[in-house]
């Protein structure tokens, strides 16, 4: 009987697995160091360990992976040699880049400017024109493109995007190129802007192709190279995934015809979780916050479900898809803190990341970091860090920070890691504020769930300084991301653009746009192995008043076919949103429908968490000892216990000041706080603020 449902999320310095038992629904979690180099080798590396524990490949019913492939490919100029094709008259596109308003990159004059997406000597003008109406002004010169594409080809190019203007209202010349590349390369990637993104904006969608281009030949080789070890090690089931920026889950056949998704697709599975773990709990109003090594992620949660943007950014590509809003900053337990020229004390944004890593580690690393300051705090265990598979070394940490911090600012040692701590954490508060103050949400109307490893370090400061009334710490917090997996959908997005007024577009003209990306929705689904019954269908409009810049995503409410009383509805609803997020709304003036959205939706069997009834209040029999703990203040030094977290019961209290550690994890609960674990194991901070 196939019974293990497992996820892996691989990151900087160690690949994550969590193993659901399908029989019964208990977990288990396994963590091994990655291997940049070759991510699969961590993956199979861990699979031969689980067979260890008796848990065997041909019994996998389920797999999904967690990657950075793609992220880190595009971060560090890498991907497949790519080409690009553009309408004749229109190459400027390429080296458009979008212009900052509002920040200090505003004042960065003599910045350079940015490279352009394709090196020029890689771009190609096209010979044809479609109007904005989808007319076919001049027909595509056939033998042109042939010797555009001949010439990349011959500069080695192996992936080459297509982007026409305003192909998304008519493919036809997009999918003739498409045909002459594959008649000229059959084994050239080809990426089509009608289909990767078809909707209005050209940069956008002309780096969205490219971005596709680039990293789809990778993936492909990548996922083939995995699914063959899999194969190899014994893995049978057709149910392997590829999680995405989305918060939804691929198939690896989808993810290597169409690699985007997979960008900044490493924090959603933790979002995922967190939001997941905070709406069982009773928390249906949530902010995630993953600390790891090198960064930490935040999003909002409303309702249980987490906010969505159209767009972001990795690096300095614009990624024009629907993605889970995640801010990303530089924030995490190797974060370097230093002194700059000016004297000024500062943290970030530059990393000591897994080799040398921070001070501690001994492997040879001297700049002080996040991780040291906690240890000379004495938040951290030297003889526990990852249960003691790697010992910590507290007089190196010392060393680094008295000599690149206290000595040149004039403080003690104490203060000097105190002063680490409180910057990291300023920095990420601005962070949650930028996701909750600055959008209208109250942060003490919002949980706090803390996760990775170093998140339940930091957590319950970071709440009670922004007002935030309770943290959640989930079981193990350290694999909460790899546990997204278990708990994510299939899922696809489809968009289409047809700009227009609303008063004037006719209710049958809507219903067939929706009916056709319907179709094709079902259809790749399909193709997946999945039937029509599994899917879950949900519509979606983005609008605006005429002659905004900016569009709104509103739900439907009602499946179509839609009657015009419906479309009314949508536009009041529109009014509504808009009111709510910017404070006012223009109820008589006309609204534009910019592009049609459709997301595809196959649920998964999701772990099933069965909560415990709790018991008595004393921890007593969990302490494992006593150490000193620097918490500022007037606090200064002090004695407090140490919890082992496997050992503390649901209806257990820990009064602050308290540590609680476990293999992944180490929570800090700060004096005239409250700890109690409620009955899903979640420790729940009382910061007695909010």
């Amino acid at each position: 009987m196939k019974r293990w449902r497992i996820g892996v999320d691989t990151g900087g310095t160690f690949s994550d697995f969590v193993i659901l038992d399908a029989r019964d629904h208990k977990l288990d979690v396994l963590k091994t160091p990655s291997t940049p180099r070759d991510p699969s080798i961590a993956v199979m590396e861990g699979f031969r360990r689980l067979q260890q524990r008796g848990i065997q490949a041909q019994d996998v019913e389920f797999f999904c992976h967690g990657t950075t492939v793609g992220t880190n490919a595009l971060l560090e100029g890498k991907g497949a040699p790519c080409g690009l094709l553009l309408t004749d008259g229109f190459r400027a596109i390429n080296d458009v880049v979008e212009e900052e308003r509002f920040g200090p990159d505003v004042y960065k004059i003599y910045d350079p400017s940015p490279h352009p997406a394709v090196p020029p000597r890689l771009v190609r003008e096209i010979k044809e024109r479609v109007d904005f109406q989808g007319n076919i002004l001049t027909d595509l010169d056939m033998e042109q493109a042939r010797r555009a594409v001949a010439e990349l080809l011959a500069k080695g190019v192996k992936s080459i995007a297509v982007c026409l203007l305003f192909s998304f209202m008519n493919p036809k010349h997009e999918q003739a190129l498409r045909e002459i590349i594959r008649k000229e390369d059959p084994d050239c990637s080809v990426s089509l802007s009608c289909e990767i993104i078809p909707r209005i904006r050209e940069q956008p969608r002309m780096s969205t192709t490219v971005v596709n281009a680039r990293l789809t030949p990778l993936m492909a080789t990548y996922l083939q190279h995995l699914g063959s070890s899999l194969r190899e090690a014994g893995v049978e089931t057709h149910q392997v995934f590829i999680m995405q920026c989305n918060g939804g889950m691929a198939t690896f056949q989808a993810t290597s015809e169409r690699a985007v998704p997979t960008v900044l697709s490493g924090p959603a599975a933790g979002v995922v979780a967190g939001a997941t773990l905070a709406m069982q709990a009773g928390f249906p109003n949530s902010i995630t916050f993953d600390m790891g090594g090198t960064s930490c992620d935040m999003a909002l949660v409303e309702q249980g479900r987490a906010l969505e943007v159209t767009k972001g950014k990795v690096g300095p590509w614009d990624v024009a898809i629907p993605m889970l809003d995640v801010n990303t900053i530089s924030a995490g337990g190797g974060t370097v803190s230093w002194v700059d020229k000016a004297g000024i004390f500062r943290v970030g944004p530059h990393s000591a990341g897994a080799d040398p890593g921070p001070a501690c580690y001994g492997k040879g690393g001297t700049e002080p970091t996040v991780t040291d300051a906690n240890l000379v705090l004495g938040f951290l265990n030297p003889e526990y860090f990852l249960a003691g598979e790697i010992p910590l070394y507290k007089e190196q940490a010392e060393q680094a920070i008295r000599e690149k911090i206290a000595q040149p600012l004039n403080l003690d040692l104490l203060r000097a890691a105190d002063g680490i701590i409180r910057i990291v954490n300023v920095n990420m508060e601005q962070g949650m504020k930028a996701i909750s103050t600055e959008r209208g949400f109250d942060p003490r109307d919002f949980v706090l769930v803390a996760f990775g490893g170093a998140g339940p370090v930091h957590a319950a400061r970071l709440a009670a300084d922004l007002g935030i009334p309770k943290v959640l710490v989930p079981p193990s917090p350290g694999l909460t991301s790899a546990l997204g997996l278990l708990l994510s959908d299939v899922r696809h997005d489809y968009v289409r653009s047809r700009l227009g007024v609303l008063s004037t577009l006719d209710e049958n003209e809507i219903n067939q746009r929706f009916a056709e990306m319907r179709e094709r929705a079902l259809a790749d689904m399909k193709a997946e192995g999945f039937s029509a019954d599994e899917v879950v269908l949900e519509y979606s409009v983005d609008m605006r008043y005429s002659g905004q810049g900016y569009e709104l995503t509103v739900p439907l409410t009602r499946t179509p076919p839609l009657a015009r009383e419906d479309i009314q509805a949508t536009r009041s609803r529109f009014d509504e949103q808009h009111g709510r997020l910017f404070g006012h709304k223009a109820e008589t003036e006309p609204v534009e429908l910019v592009s049609f959205r459709l997301v595809a939706r196959v649920p998964t069997q999701k772990p099933a968490f069965a909560g415990q009834p709790k018991g008595k209040a004393d921890a007593s029999s969990a302490v494992k000892g006593h150490r000193t703990a620097y918490f500022g203040g007037a606090a200064g030094m002090v004695e407090c216990p140490v919890y082992q977290r496997d050992k503390l019961a649901p209806g257990n209290v820990v009064p602050g000041p308290a540590i609680v550690e476990q293999m992944d994890s180490t929570t800090v609960v700060y004096p005239g706080q409250t700890a109690q674990l409620d009955t899903y194991t979640n420790i729940i901070i009382s910061t007695g603020e909010g």
